[in-house]
């Protein structure tokens, strides 16, 4: 049995594509791996670029108004403070101040993607072509997943193939891979969340025997867990993430299942996404305190 969206393996030796399309679709996935690092240090950031790195530095936009304010500034001097995260404070008081940033001046932003870029700074180093690094890593990570849902909903790894190429070349991907904000990472934790809705449709399906059952149930639980906490990664990476719900709720839909069951996948998709947006909770509580 397989969940509703999924079509079944379509296994005829015709289905498989010829020699020299596989071996275009590959090349065009390399070309795609390729376009999203190259040049990533070569543009200069533009607005919205130059607001992550001031929130990922720690610094509100007051603070820059304030720091001018005191005397003339030289670019240089404006760049080093407010524009390069510091790598000295710890970890936790990095995205603390960081968290308390995106408060002060972006509250409808979530947190999230600035957190993670100024932890992947610290590491990767505070350059915008490092900050940059983190889409691209994002971006490139979203492709296998997204061959792997498109082969668990169509049953054939040609068309998930497929769909990688044309991903790999879409433009405005490529576009949010070079870019130091939330988007491409955005993408990889809404495909993330997609693939565990099904995972966990399928084994919250019955017909175990008694002595699987506990096992079964174990890893059903685990399952939905990891939509819950994929899921909550979307929204405090984006609160658009709201969006996605009507879609992943189709995915823990399975047509071929009897009603009873269909309608527990669908309830247990709806708790476990209900629970993510519990996780959520708190930031919207800011988000309403700063608006």
């Amino acid at each position: 049995m397989t969940p509703g969206p999924q079509i079944a393996p379509d296994a005829s030796p015709g289905a498989r594509p010829s020699r020299v399309l596989i071996v275009v679709l590959l090349a065009a996935i390399a070309a795609g791996v390729v376009l999203r690092c190259d040049g990533l240090g070569r543009k200069v950031p533009w607005y919205d670029e130059v607001g992550t790195m001031l929130r990922i530095s720690g610094h509100t936009e007051a603070e820059v108004a304030t720091f001018a304010a005191e005397r003339p500034r030289a670019p240089r001097e404006l760049l080093e403070r407010f524009q390069r995260p510091s790598r000295d404070a710890r970890a936790s008081a990095a995205a603390s101040a960081v968290v308390r940033a995106v408060v002060e001046d972006e509250p409808p932003h979530s947190p999230g993607y600035f957190v993670a870029a100024s932890l992947w700074t610290r590491a990767a180093g505070g350059d915008p072509a490092a900050v940059r690094a983190l889409s691209a890593a994002a971006s490139i990570a979203s492709l296998p997943l997204l061959g792997l849902l498109a082969w668990r909903l169509f049953g054939n790894r040609w068309v998930a193939l497929a769909t990688v190429a044309l991903a790999a070349l879409s433009p405005v991907q490529i576009r949010y891979a070079q870019e130091a904000r939330s988007y491409a990472l955005w993408s990889l934790t809404l495909l993330a969340t997609s693939l565990a809705m099904l995972a966990a449709s399928c084994r919250g399906r019955g017909g175990a025997s008694s002595g699987t059952h506990a096992r079964r149930d174990g890893a059903a639980s685990a399952a939905w867990l990891a939509v819950t906490l994929c899921f909550a990664a979307a929204l405090y990476v984006h609160p658009l993430s709201l969006l996605a719900l009507p879609a992943l709720l189709l995915l823990a839909h399975d047509a071929s299942a009897t009603p009873r069951a269909a309608r527990a996948q669908v309830v247990g998709g709806a708790l476990a996404l209900g629970a993510a947006i519990g996780l959520w909770v708190p930031w919207t509580m800011v988000v309403i305190a700063h608006g």
